[in-house]
C-alpha cells in the first residue's frame, strides 16, 4: 500500500492512504522503515499518515483500560488476576491474598466495559480487601481491609478515567488558639493504572470547585496557582494538597469537590538512527551547526550538528526539539537528560561512551554532547570503525491529558485537628 501512495491515480492514492490509516498505530514501525525508499509523493503522504496514527496511539495509551468479565462465586484472587490480565496493569498482592485464605473469598462480578479502577474498587469492596500505599517501589498493594467502614462507603474514593482519586486527609488550617479552623487542607491521593508512567501530575487551581450542599462556595485562596507533584521513580501514586478557605457562614462538609487533574505522559518511543556518518575513505562526513543532519517523527525533531574525530576521541552533538513548549521539560526535570546518545559500529556493537552532558535546554528540548573512545590496535593510531551510526531513543510526543474528577460528601474538621487518613503503610 505504501507504493500505491505514489500511484498515478488520485483515487488509488487516497484509497491507499485510507487503507493504511485503517491498519492503526501498530504499523508505525513499518511505515518508518518504508519511508527511506518511498517516492516523493508517498513520503509526503506518509508524514500525514504517521502523524494521524501517532495521535491515535496517544489517545489509546491514555484511555482507561476496560474490563469485561462475568464470574459467579469466583475467588477474589482469580478475579483480580483476570482484571490484571485484561488491563495490562498489575498491583502487588499481599501474601495472604496471593497464597492464603484471604484470596479464596468468593465473590460474583459482572463487569461490562468497566474501567480498571471501577473493577478494582468493586472487587475490594465485595471481598473485604483494601488498597494500601507505601513510599517504596510502586507503592501499591492489595491486602485484607483493616477497617470495614471504608472510605468507599463515604464516597471518598472515585474512579476517573485512568485515575483513582481519594481523600487521603482533611486537615484544619488556622491558628491553634482559634475556636474553629479558618479553612481546610484537603490532600488528594491520586493513583494511576500501573501500566502508565506519567512524567508529571498537575492540578490547576482554577479548575477547582468546592461547595456545600446548597452551593455555598469554599474557595481556594489562590486561583492562579497550580499544584503539582514530582513522581518518585517507579511510584504509582502521589499526594496533592489543596487549600480551601471557610466562608463566613461555616461549612461542616463539602457537598461537592471537583476539578481537573492534568497528566503529562510521553508518547511512543522512537529510535532515531543517523547512518552514513563516514565517507568511503572512512573519514567523517561534513556535519556542522551550519549543515546538520535532521530527522523527525510525530511532534519531535532530532538533529546532529557535530560528528568529529580528535585523536582517539569522537565528539558528537545532538539536539531534540518538540513542536511546543511543555512544563515536562522545565529545567529541574531530568528525564530527557538521562537519554543516552549511542554510537554503534556496523555489527551493532556499542562504541565506548566516555561522557555525555547537556549543553543547553529549554521547555521545548535540549542539546547534548557525547564523547566516545576510538580503540587503536597495538601501536596503531585509533581509526573510525566502518558503518558507524548514532541511535537516540526519544519519545515522539509529550501529551497533556486532562482528567475531570468529582468527589461528594467530604466531612470537614470542626476543630483544629485532622480527620482520619487513608491507609498508608511505612
Amino acid at each position: 500500500m505504501v507504493r500505491q501512495l505514489a500511484a498515478g491515480s488520485l483515487v488509488a492514492r487516497d484509497a491507499a492512504e485510507q487503507g493504511l490509516l485503517a491498519c492503526g498505530p501498530t504499523i508505525l514501525p513499518l511505515l518508518a522503515a518504508a519511508e527511506p525508499s518511498a517516492a516523493a509523493e508517498a513520503v509526503f503522504r506518509l508524514h500525514g499518515i504517521k502523524r494521524q496514527l501517532e495521535e491515535q496511539a496517544a489517545v489509546a495509551a491514555v484511555e482507561p483500560a476496560t474490563i469485561t468479565l462475568a464470574l459467579q462465586s469466583a475467588s477474589a484472587r482469580d478475579v483480580l488476576e483476570r482484571v490484571f490480565n485484561q488491563s495490562g496493569s498489575r498491583i502487588a498482592l499481599d501474601a495472604s491474598v496471593a497464597n492464603g485464605s484471604v484470596g479464596e473469598r468468593l465473590i460474583t462480578v459482572d463487569f461490562n466495559r468497566s474501567t480498571f479502577w471501577e473493577a478494582i474498587e468493586e472487587v475490594l469492596e465485595k471481598s473485604g480487601l483494601q488498597l494500601s500505599f507505601a513510599e517504596i517501589g510502586a507503592g501499591l498493594s492489595i491486602g485484607p481491609a483493616s477497617d470495614l467502614a471504608s472510605d468507599r462507603a463515604l464516597n471518598r474514593v472515585v474512579a476517573a478515567g485512568p485515575l483513582r482519586l481519594a481523600i487521603a486527609r482533611v486537615e484544619p488550617t488556622g491558628s491553634a488558639s482559634a475556636a474553629q479552623p479558618t479553612g481546610a487542607r484537603i490532600v488528594l491521593r491520586i493513583s494511576w493504572e500501573p501500566r502508565l508512567e506519567p512524567l508529571l501530575i498537575r492540578l490547576p487551581i482554577v479548575s477547582v470547585v468546592a461547595e456545600g450542599s446548597f452551593g455555598e462556595a469554599m474557595p481556594p485562596p489562590q486561583r492562579t496557582a497550580v499544584v503539582e507533584a514530582m513522581i518518585p521513580k517507579q511510584r504509582k501514586w502521589v499526594d496533592l494538597p489543596l487549600m480551601l478557605t471557610q466562608p463566613a457562614s461555616r461549612l461542616e462538609s463539602l457537598g461537592l469537590l471537583r476539578g481537573t487533574v492534568v497528566l503529562l505522559l510521553t508518547g511512543r518511543e522512537h529510535a532515531f538512527v543517523f547512518d552514513r556518518l563516514t565517507t568511503v575513505e572512512d573519514a567523517p562526513n561534513r556535519i556542522s551547526p551550519e549543515t546538520p543532519r535532521r530527522l523527525s517523527a510525530g511532534r519531535v525533531g532530532v538533529s546532529i550538528s557535530q560528528f568529529a574525530v580528535r585523536g582517539d576521541r569522537l565528539h558528537a552533538t545532538a539536539s531534540v526539539a518538540y513542536d511546543a513548549p511543555t512544563e515536562a521539560l522545565a529545567s529541574h526535570r531530568t528525564w530527557l537528560t538521562e537519554r543516552p546518545l549511542n554510537l554503534l559500529d556496523a555489527n551493532g556493537r556499542a562504541v565506548m561512551r566516555l561522557e555525555q552532558f547537556v549543553l543547553s535546554r529549554s521547555e521545548q528540548g535540549l542539546t547534548t554532547s557525547a564523547t566516545f573512545f576510538l580503540q587503536g590496535v597495538g601501536d596503531e593510531p585509533a581509526s573510525l570503525p566502518q558503518g558507524l551510526r548514532i541511535e537516540w531513543n526519544i519519545p515522539v510526543a509529550i501529551h497533556e491529558v486532562p482528567v475531570d474528577f468529582s468527589i461528594r460528601n467530604i466531612a470537614l474538621p470542626n476543630a483544629v485537628r485532622p480527620l482520619p487518613a487513608e491507609n498508608l503503610r511505612p
